[in-house]
């Protein structure tokens, strides 16, 4: 089997997508399909920009859902994320 730990997370967002997966603070959600939409946009923009797979991309910001959502891109375009510490 080839593949990485995006694997195991699409497993589970594949099912009931229209299902909450993650809670905000002011009261809002984002679905499992929305989560799947908005990483494989993001991946699809780093595989733009020409990033070879096994590539760090280094990102220093606050935790977020965009920072989970690059987190998850990197994932599924085969890229290492390098997190710094803000």
């Amino acid at each position: 089997m080839n593949a990485n730990l995006f694997a195991a997370f699409a497993a589970t967002l594949s099912v009931s997508r229209e299902r909450a997966f993650l809670l905000l603070p002011d009261g809002a959600s984002l679905s499992r399909g929305e989560v799947l939409a908005e990483s494989a946009r993001l991946a699809n923009w780093l595989a733009s920009l020409g990033l070879p797979r096994g590539a760090r991309v280094s990102v220093q910001a606050e935790k977020s859902v965009a920072y989970l959502l690059l987190y998850f891109a990197c994932l599924r375009a085969g890229l290492v994320f390098h997190p710094l510490n803000p």
